[in-house]
Parts: C-alpha cells; sequence; structure tokens
C-alpha cells in the first residue's frame, strides 16, 4: 500500500469515529498522563472515560471490555479516597518532621532525606509478582473458556487475558505498586490490536499512546521506589 492509500485510509477512518469515542479518547489521555504524574485528579478523568468506554464496548460486541469499564468506574472511585488518604499521610509525616525538638531534629537530619519524604511507591519482589501473575493466568484461562463458548464476544481469549490482567493493574496503581507499569505495557499493547480488529482506529491509537505513557510511568515510579 503506497503512502497516499495509507493516507487516505486513515482519514476514512478517523471520519468514521463517533464523538463518544473521541471524547472517550480525549478523557482517557488525560487520566494517563495525570497517572504518570501521581496526580489524584486523575481518577475524575478514569471515571468519565470509564462511562463513555462502556457505551462504545457495547456498541462493538466486546462484553468482557464493557464489564472491565464497569469495573474501571468502582476503582476510580476507590483510587481517588486511595491516593488522598496516602498523600494526607505524607503530609501528617511532613509535619511531623518539622516538630519536635532540636535534638529529634538533628536525629531526623542524619537519617538522610529517604526519612523526610516518601513517595508511597512500592516495589513488589519477583515472588509476589509470579504469584499474582499465575492467578491471573489461570483466571484468564477460565474465563476465556466460558466466553468461547457461551457467549458471541469477538476474539474471546485474547479479550479476556486483556481483562483480567487489567483488573490486577488497575489495583496495583491504586496501591502505587511500581510493576503496575509492566502490566500496562504488555496489555496496551494487545489492545491495540483488539480494537484495531473491531475498526475502532481512535481507541487503537489510544493504546498506542498509553503504551508510551506506561513507560514513561515506569521509569517515573521507579525513581522513586
Amino acid at each position: 500500500m503506497d503512502s497516499s492509500l495509507l493516507l487516505q485510509s486513515l482519514k476514512d477512518a478517523f471520519a468514521s469515529t463517533t464523538y463518544f469515542e473521541w471524547l472517550g479518547f480525549l478523557m482517557a489521555l488525560l487520566y494517563s498522563l495525570l497517572a504518570a504524574l501521581e496526580k489524584p485528579l486523575c481518577w475524575l478523568f478514569a471515571f468519565i472515560s470509564s462511562i463513555l468506554y462502556f457505551y462504545i464496548c457495547v456498541e462493538n460486541s466486546l462484553y468482557l471490555q464493557a464489564l472491565l469499564q464497569v469495573f474501571y468506574v468502582a476503582m476510580s472511585v476507590y483510587g481517588w479516597w486511595s491516593w488522598r488518604e496516602q498523600n494526607g499521610n505524607k503530609s501528617e509525616s511532613a509535619l511531623r518532621l518539622g516538630s519536635g525538638t532540636d535534638s529529634e531534629k538533628a536525629l531526623r537530619h542524619a537519617q538522610g532525606p529517604k526519612e523526610k519524604e516518601k513517595s508511597g511507591v512500592v516495589r513488589w519482589s519477583l515472588r509476589e509478582l509470579s504469584m499474582y501473575m499465575f492467578s491471573g493466568l489461570i483466571v484468564a484461562l477460565i474465563t476465556g473458556y466460558l466466553f468461547a463458548n457461551y457467549t458471541e464476544t469477538h476474539l474471546p481469549w485474547l479479550d479476556a487475558s486483556i481483562t483480567v490482567f487489567s483488573f490486577l493493574a488497575t489495583w496495583m496503581m491504586t496501591r502505587k505498586i511500581l510493576q503496575n507499569w509492566l502490566m500496562w505495557i504488555f496489555i496496551d499493547t494487545a489492545t491495540v490490536y483488539l480494537y484495531a480488529k473491531q475498526s475502532l482506529s481512535l481507541s487503537a491509537l489510544l493504546y498506542i499512546i498509553y503504551t508510551l505513557i506506561a513507560i514513561y510511568g515506569y521509569l517515573q515510579w521507579r525513581k522513586k521506589s
């Protein structure tokens, strides 16, 4: 395919994109960027984009993805609360660090900067990560089998894998587990293919951008873990 035909195909694909998909794209993009920067406001955009993508997924017979969006709505509320709690604890710790006798302050100063500021980012051990990954794989296989045999879901095995591991990665993000970003790199790459197969071109582009943001998010959070 020459460049002019490719350009025309892209124009046609984006021309057929619905307003719901455009708005969902923008809200989801804002969520991912703000999450990488550890801004609690990210969960508001996650809430809005999840509602929009629930409708988009149902319209395109991606029922597991629609179920995932319901989970995202609930987790966006929990994520907002969880991050606000963690930020509140961090502020309280900072306040305590600024108080006390001169000797206590000198002792805390000698303990170094890690005692002064903690980001809340946690790095799982390989054993912990492997345990959750194995559990996720079992659930994905069971879910894929059920949806492949009892529903008309498109690409049920891929959809099931993306959905199950997205549940896990989202929960990991709300707890600020560093490796959530590594999981998102693989999940987002697979989702590009899933949405492209359904001719959801803008959403496929969104997940390409998500993949890049996930790489950036991992590098940023790794410095703080």
